[in-house]
């Protein structure tokens, strides 16, 4: 029987609007009641968490920024980025656990550390983090998935090639609109290229 894989629980620290320890979002893993809605008022963080778990399962931006489309706003909480001094740093971490019928079958985590390494007034385009950023903050992501081994032992695996393959063999990319489903992409479904 092939796994049904729904995610079980979001952490997220340091992202968005986020900060500090982890924000925990538990989603239904009853597999007769396997969609969880997640309903606030404007501004509040519900597309943060959307596009948040699409770059944690995927390592890309839901609205990839240029350096003409870039705005301030990135994966790493703003505020943190800013306050940022000299030789300091700042982690942004989303982490998803994933299950299967028979419990947790994957942990996926992806971090994003920010380092300020000289002080500058310019600012630069940073890809990682989907915005721009003062041009002295280097940006590094580092993705790690758990999952079982042939022997049935929890192994931690961090090459992000591996990791893509084994996330998308189970939860395809362009399938994400129908598990990740944006409730605001509604009007779009009323017109038939939308529909389509």
């Amino acid at each position: 029987m092939r796994d049904r894989l729904l995610i079980k629980k979001i952490e997220i620290s340091n992202c968005g609007g986020f900060t500090g320890e982890p924000h925990i979002i538990e989603l239904s893993s009853d597999s007769k009641k396997n969609f969880s809605i997640i309903i606030g008022t404007s501004g509040r963080g519900k597309s943060t968490i959307f596009q948040l778990i699409h770059w944690c399962l995927y390592g890309e931006h839901l609205d990839e920024k240029d350096e003409k489309t870039a705005t301030d706003e990135g994966i790493i909480n703003l505020p943190q980025l800013e306050s940022l001094q000299e030789g300091e740093k700042v982690t942004g971490k989303v982490t998803l656990r994933i299950n299967n019928q028979k419990g947790e079958k994957y942990v996926l985590e992806r971090s994003i550390t920010a380092q300020k390494l000289s002080e500058e007034s310019r600012t630069k385009f940073s890809l990682e983090n989907n915005s721009r950023i003062e041009a002295g903050i280097n940006i590094e992501i580092i993705p790690k998935l758990k999952m079982k081994d042939k022997n049935g032992n929890d192994k931690w695996e961090k090459n992000p090639s591996l990791i893509n393959a084994e996330i998308r063999q189970h939860l395809p990319q362009p399938l994400k609109d129908f598990f990740l489903f944006d409730g605001e992409k509604l009007i779009k479904f009323q017109t038939k290229t939308g529909s389509a």
